[in-house]
């Protein structure tokens, strides 16, 4: 099958035509990404119920890691880069929902829109708001950012991918 899939690629990779973009540009931004703590793990209802679902020798065993870890505040990085205007890349400290990937690639005007997770930092799984009240994994367990930290980070990269792009601007244009 290898040899197939490579005699294939080889084939049309001779019929492909190269074209640069119209506008060169390259353009990356980094920022950090507040991130709140979906619960409180100082509250002891809260470690009860952790402890209840996960057994109280795994949490004695992650608790002192992840109490060291996650201390706030937090941040998440978030990087776009953006090459002319079609192609842009966001990426973000996580395993995102697909449903957030998605709604980043509908919502860009770039038409080359990707959404890449595990930047520097995982903090886990971003559920959409909806995925977190539906639960489920990664909904409600294998998470512990606030609901709705997904949307702010696929918010935050569009706003950046428009002003690197110029279809937004930090100076009122009238």
């Amino acid at each position: 099958m290898g040899n197939v899939l490579a005699s294939e690629v080889m084939r049309v990779s001779k019929e492909i035509t190269m074209t640069g973009p119209d506008n060169g540009s390259l353009s990356v931004h980094t920022e950090a990404v507040p991130i709140a703590l979906r619960w409180d793990i100082e509250d002891p209802k809260v470690m009860a119920a952790i402890e209840e679902h996960y057994g109280k020798l795994l949490v004695s065993l992650l608790m002192d890691r992840f109490r060291e870890e996650l201390k706030p505040p937090l941040e998440g990085d978030l990087v776009t880069l953006t090459l002319g205007d079609d192609l842009a890349i966001a990426a973000v400290p996580g395993e995102f929902f697909v449903e957030l990937g998605l709604d980043l690639k509908r919502r860009s005007a770039v038409p080359n829109t990707f959404l890449f997770g595990y930047l520097n930092r995982g903090f886990a799984y971003f559920p959409t708001i909806n995925a977190a009240w539906q639960g489920g994994y990664g909904g409600k367990e294998a998470t512990f950012v606030e609901v709705g930290a997904g949307e702010k980070f696929i918010n935050r990269a569009l706003a950046n991918i428009y002003y690197q792009t110029g279809r937004l601007s930090r100076i009122p244009r009238f």
